[in-house]
């Protein structure tokens, strides 16, 4: 237990703002206003509080209506207080007696009697003292200047009770009751009860005589000290009995927290009446001499009656120590406190607070609950109390009864408002029901055990329930399991929130503990985050958490005076201050500061923000009248890419749906554009000077049309493709320009080892291999994609790459009208190939580009170029060489920079001017680039068993380096399995990018193999959110345990050449712990010489196998002028064939092999390495 003395300074230093808690400084604000202490009467009707335990002390100088702080004497912390027959106010502090006579303005120090100790101190109406201690009164007449011993003698002291009589003063002890009749000097027994058990008030009525309450009952007795009545208030509790007398003779009475009064002296005793206001829970009563009852609710604050207990009003104004149990924040100045008594309002950030309603009926929580929404369309406040469902409209009306039969039960309800549908939701451990207009008529939801409901400013809403985590995403109309517990939860926090993607709440009573789940990506996803505290863990269930806008927890543990708090991403609670009080919930203001409610202490607040980052909020609308200026009908655009850049960081942001946008901004001036795909929109520009900004002010962004034309995109995708099985193609389409694309298709060409078996698109002609797909108008900013399911034949070879192409029509580009456009071309002929290009375009190329064929297979290091060289071509002009034959060659050429998609052009031949035996797939050239957004090819090769979970970049990249050109676009595939043992209802692939290394603004998401969402992070991290998934595990249903995601990412501008380019994932299943994929790389820069001229190499300068693919025997040719290793390994890596040369070899018969897919490499002496690849077919 803590030192009462320690205690109150700590309250002082906070009061008086001038101390740190724990490094936090913390503030006592004036309200909401509520509490109440035993009550006292001085001089001239000025009415006092007073409570020794939590160092209360107000004074009120209009009958108890309003209140103020009071002053003790100077370093008193604590102490015995009482109020004399004479008004004179008193403070026992240990051995110091404190007197005043001026209503507290002022205090003296008087003399102690010769007493150890004093216990108790009185005045009469004369002013004479009387004081006791070490069971011996003391007496003085002189103002404590000389003490005087009465002839008292008794038992335990209780207490002292001046009477309206001239002289006469009682004095109480555990059962008797003694009187002085002469101002103390002498006292005798005046009356005496064994079984009354310690007396504790007293009481006096003129007419009637004297009261006296104690263990059970009350005494009425006469001047003579003969009993009159002896009533037993509830016969039951045996507990004491709490007492007051009006001054028209009521007496109110307070036994086992339960309330009665009585008109007749005692003989008969009443309930009160319903007022709504629980009257059968007040805890103390007392009386003025103004006629003025006064009583405390139970769980509540000070209420009055100038009617004897027919009609009661709040009458703790001025009193701070409200039991505060939810705040609800309008703005950061405008704030709504719902307190254990009323609904209270201030518009002034907490320093004046109007009681808008007094709650009815009892309505203290021992859980968090939300009782109030504010509708911020309609500014109108609903509050539930025990009597039903109210709204206020603001600044603040009467309250109006809405009448609705869900709340004429005794159930107790929860209360929330969607920020932007103004719909209303209820519930309670037996149902969900929801309201469209306002709360009038509810529909009940089917959905029963409903912990906490929450909405996200861009219309999503989260629901806990006894069982899961649910979310809806069409104003609560349907809603979606994202997750199910495997026991159920007795209770579960509030959700805390940043304010925009990130969710925390803790779930109690699985598996006898708590445990902190967390989502970032608006509850699509959730993991539950591991944490330690210092002062020991689970949480408090009774009380909130918060969360600061950047990520920060904040809770309190389940001692509940301490603040803990624990970083965006840490597993550590740290003690963050003590406020020395029970904390019943923390609140995160819209500015950043925290409000905390603390149990019958009031309402605190940080003095300063939470967090040190400011967030940046605003929108990014259609500016159709192009001044950057937003106005009213212009339209919001979801999924811009935001930019803010100061020159050290580049942050990043996705709009959500309703078009807004949050940026973190540390310290500097930063530049804010939205990114575009095209240069379709022109993007308005707005500076931020993080250090003087209004963040409170949102800042518009407008996109602005400078082409109207449509601009489609499409993207093709596999998981993976396995020979004699189905797999599925995934295709995906988007209109990212500024116009609706009216009669848009789509053509898919599938390999001709793809066999077309079903599809969920739009399927409308079919020819060969070619499929079309009619998509009707596509609109500006949608999109949509559809699955096509392909069975990969068997008389394919193993490992045997497979291309689909997809292109979307109408490929047209509306940009400016004179450009090159370079047309790539390869065909086999014979032992050559012939090698074209042609400017199709209408302008002439604006500078020499290079062109280059490689051998991609033949070394592990270094590109093996074949031939290279530069070509300038005007309009109209084609181009022409030819190249010695290979097994494998890739001919690559720049495009002209004029173009609008200025991608390197690629262009593979595989078996050209090899001898084919019968059955072997034909001579292939193929198309690689994808520079086009209205054209995407996949080249897939099909396999057996892999790692389910990885990450690949395309292209691959040249040489075991990966080699890539600068202004090569990358196209990553992230791909999972569920290997586990149960469905996952839920995947999250969280994928950091390197934003010194890629540029994000480029980037572009593609095919999903299940509905996906993706999150951008200001830091730059991407997460693929895929809600519901319900993913089987594999050994259920093996091909639909599998996923991915795929987008496309440029690498940075200003890398140098040799810059490795590092991606990696983690994939999590559920709430298990993630799941590493590989870090994929990529080197840039192409280390290709120009104008090498193409030459007809000796055969013993390459490393072939001929003949490829192989039936019987094979010949392994091979650099016969080198020693060296050479080793054949097959698709999996395994050597299955080794053998080391001197150099005089030039040629060697390979061993019998399997059917499948091999690997040649040759590791020569003088560094030198080669790899090709070849297939036996049996």
């Amino acid at each position: 237990m803590r030192n009462f003395a320690n205690r109150f300074l700590a309250l002082i230093l906070l009061a008086m703002l001038s101390a740190p808690v724990n490094g936090q400084l913390y503030e006592h604000l004036s309200g909401p206003y509520g509490g109440g202490a035993k009550m006292y009467e001085g001089r001239n009707g000025i009415l006092f509080q007073y409570s020794g335990t939590s160092s209360v002390f107000y004074r009120s100088l209009d009958g108890g209506t309003n209140w103020q702080l009071a002053s003790l004497p100077t370093h008193v912390t604590s102490g015995v207080f009482s109020v004399g027959a004479d008004g004179s106010l008193f403070l026992l502090f240990f051995n110091e007696i404190f007197k005043s006579s001026d209503n507290g303005l002022s205090w003296g120090k008087i003399n102690l009697p010769p007493l150890p100790s004093v216990e108790k101190i009185t005045s009469l109406s004369d002013g004479t003292l009387l004081c006791f201690g070490d069971v011996l009164i003391y007496r003085s007449t002189n103002n404590g200047q000389l003490w005087t011993l009465t002839n008292f003698g008794a038992g335990i002291f209780v207490d002292f009770h001046p009477s309206q009589r001239p002289g006469w003063v009682f004095v109480t002890t555990l059962e008797e009751i003694f009187l002085s009749k002469d101002g103390g000097q002498t006292w005798s027994k005046f009356y005496w009860d064994y079984s009354l058990g310690p007396l504790v008030d007293f009481a006096e009525s003129p007419k009637a005589g004297f009261f006296f309450s104690g263990r059970d009952v009350i005494l009425h007795l006469d001047s003579l000290g003969k009993l009159v009545v002896k009533t037993t208030v509830r016969k039951t509790t045996n507990g004491p009995v709490q007492m007051t007398l009006s001054t028209s003779g009521w007496l109110f009475a307070v036994e086992h927290e339960t309330a009665h009064y009585s008109n007749d002296y005692g003989k008969t005793w009443n309930d009160f009446s319903d007022q709504g206001i629980d009257l059968a829970h007040f805890k103390y009563f007392f009386s003025s001499r103004s006629g003025t009852v006064f009583g405390i609710r139970q769980n509540g604050s000070l209420y009055r009656s100038n009617d004897n207990g027919v009609n009661w009003a709040f009458s703790a104004f001025g009193l701070q120590e409200a039991w505060v149990r939810e705040l609800d924040f309008l703005s950061d100045r405008e704030i709504m406190a719902r307190t254990s008594d009323g609904l209270f309002h201030s518009s002034d950030k907490g320093k004046k607070w109007n009681l808008l309603a007094v709650l009815l009926g009892n309505v203290a929580d021992d859980v968090p609950r939300e009782r109030v929404a504010f509708d911020e369309r309609g500014k109108t406040v609903y509050y539930l109390d025990a009597t039903g469902l109210y709204r206020i409209d603001l600044p603040g009306t009467i309250p109006v009864h809405i009448t609705a039969t869900l709340f004429n039960t005794k159930r107790s309800f929860s209360l929330h408002a969607h920020p932007l549908t103004s719909t209303l939701f209820a519930w309670d451990e037996a149902g969900f029901y929801r309201s469209e207009n306002a709360g009038t008529q509810w529909q009940d939801l089917g959905m029963a055990g409903i912990h906490q409901v929450y909405s996200f400013p861009s219309g999503e809403m989260i629901a806990i329930s006894e069982s899961a985590i649910m979310r809806s995403v069409d104003d609560g109309n349907l809603w979606d399991r994202i997750h199910v517990f495997k026991d159920k939860i007795s209770l579960s926090s509030n959700l805390a929130t940043n304010g925009f993607s990130r969710v925390f709440f803790t779930a109690f009573g699985l598996g006898g503990g708590s445990i902190l789940y967390r989502s970032d990506d608006r509850g699509m996803s959730w993991n539950t985050q591991l944490v330690s505290g210092d002062r020991g863990l689970p949480l408090n269930p009774a009380s909130r958490i918060a969360s600061s806008q950047t990520g920060q927890l904040f809770a309190t543990d389940v001692i509940a005076d301490r603040i803990q708090t624990v970083p965006p991403g840490g597993n550590a609670f740290k003690s963050y201050g003590d406020l020395l009080e029970n904390i019943r919930g923390i609140f995160r203001a819209p500015g950043g500061q925290l409000y905390m409610c603390t149990d019958y202490k009031g309402l605190y607040r940080s003095i300063l923000p939470v967090a040190a980052g400011k967030i940046l909020q605003g929108v990014v609308y259609k500016d159709d009248d192009k001044n950057c200026l937003f106005s009213s009908g212009e339209n919001l655009v979801s999924g811009a890419l935001v930019e803010a850049d100061n020159g050290n960081e580049r942050l990043f942001a996705l709009s959500d749906r309703l078009g807004r946008y949050y940026l973190p901004l540390n310290s500097g001036n930063y530049a804010l554009r939205v990114q575009s795909q095209t240069n379709y929109w022109l993007s308005c520009t707005e500076t931020v000077d993080a250090a003087s900004n209004d963040f409170s002010v949102e800042k518009t962004l407008g996109l602005q049309v400078q082409t109207t034309c449509p601009y489609l995109q499409v993207d093709v995708q596999a998981a993976f493709l396995r020979r004699c099985f189905s797999s599925n193609l995934f295709v995906n389409y988007h209109n990212a320009g500024t116009q609706t694309a009216q009669g848009a298709w789509i053509e898919v060409e599938l390999d001709p080892f793809l066999d077309f078996k079903a599809t969920t698109g739009p399927l409308t002609s079919r020819s060969g291999n070619t499929l079309r797909f009619d998509l009707g108008d596509v609109d500006i900013n949608t999109g949509a994609d559809f699955s096509i399911e392909v069975l990969v034949r068997c008389d394919a070879i193993p490992g045997q790459e497979h291309c689909v192409r997809a292109h979307i029509y109408p490929d047209s580009l509306c940009n400016a009208p004179s450009f090159a456009h370079i047309v790539q071309e390869a065909v086999c002929d014979g032992d050559r190939v012939r090698l074209r290009l042609h400017n199709d375009g209408n302008a002439g190329m604006t500078a020499p580009q290079n062109w280059y064929v490689i051998d991609p297979k033949q070394s592990n290091t270094s590109i093996a170029t074949i031939a290279s060289g530069s070509f300038q071509l005007s309009a109209g002009d084609r181009w022409e060489t030819t190249a010695p034959a290979r097994a494998h060659l890739l001919f690559v050429a720049a495009q002209d920079p004029s173009y609008p998609n200025a991608g390197p052009l690629q262009t593979e031949i595989v078996a050209c001017g090899i001898q084919l035996p019968p059955g072997s797939p034909p001579v292939r050239i193929s198309r690689l680039d994808e520079a086009d957004p209205f054209e995407s090819i996949l080249c897939l090769n099909n396999r057996g068993s892999f790692d389910p979970n990885d990450i690949a970049g395309y292209p691959v990249g040249l040489t075991e380096r990966k080699y890539i050109a600068k202004n090569q676009e990358l196209e990553y595939l992230i791909r999972f399995q569920n290997t586990g043992t149960d469905t996952a209802f839920s995947v999250r692939i969280e994928n950091p990018i390197r934003t010194d290394r890629f540029d994000l603004s480029s980037l572009v998401l593609g095919s999903t193999s299940h509905p996906c969402a993706m999150v951008v992070e200001p830091s730059g991290k991407l997460i693929f959110s895929f809600p519901g998934i319900q993913l089987p595990d594999s050994s259920v249903n093996e091909p639909g345990s599998h996923g991915f995601v795929q987008y496309r990412i440029r690498p940075a501008a200003q890398l140098k050449e040799g810059t490795q380019l590092l991606n990696d994932a983690q994939i999590f299943f559920d709430f298990n712990p993630g799941v590493n994929t590989n870090t994929d790389f990529h080197t840039l820069g192409l280390p290709i010489p120009v104008n090498v001229r193409p030459s007809d190499q000796n055969k013993h300068e390459q490393l072939f196998v001929a003949p490829n693919p192989a039936i019987g025997a094979a010949m392994l040719h091979f650099p016969g002028a080198v020693s060296g290793m050479l080793r054949v390994t097959d698709a999996s890596g395994k050597i299955v064939w080794q053998f080391f040369t001197s150099g005089g070899e030039s040629k060697l018969a390979l061993p019998t092999l399997e059917r499948g897919l091999y690997w040649v490499n040759f590791y020569a002496n003088d560094g030198r390495a080669m790899r090709i690849a070849f297939s036996v077919h049996r």
